[in-house]
């Protein structure tokens, strides 16, 4: 038999290698396993929009389209009609864990001066 120190040692070792497996394996399935995953895409919400909403809109139709549309089952988020403009933001839209990103899709409505919409703008930005 070997020596009790000896038996210490390579349980050590062996511990070691089992863990630094373990480490192999969850780094491999958080690079590859994962990728990029989108829930909703900027094309889909701007066919949403021009589906839903007509230019000249009022606020009060844009903010009840916002609070009742899923886009990709996720709501927008927004502080309604504030200075002729409504932001919108839909948060978590699409993830690539490989570059660890999250996006969101931002939309902005814009009103003219009778208070009727004229236009909006979508923009899609990463958050780390």
């Amino acid at each position: 038999m070997f020596p009790p120190q000896a038996q210490t040692t390579g349980l050590r070792c062996l511990y070691i290698i089992l863990l630094l497996l373990i480490c192999d394996i969850i780094l491999l399935l958080l690079i590859c396993g994962c990728g990029e995953v989108t829930t909703v895409t900027q094309a889909e919400v701007g066919q949403n929009i021009q589906r839903e909403l007509q230019l000249g809109a009022t606020p009060k139709q844009v903010v009840a389209f916002l609070n009742s549309s899923n886009f990709g089952g996720l709501k927008a988020q927004h502080n309604g009609y504030i200075g002729g403009y409504i932001h919108a933001t839909i948060p978590k839209a699409a993830r690539d864990s490989r570059q660890l990103q999250v996006y969101r899709i931002n939309i902005e409505f814009r009103f003219n001066t009778e208070n009727r919409l004229a236009g909006y703008t979508l923009q899609t930005l990463g958050d780390w």
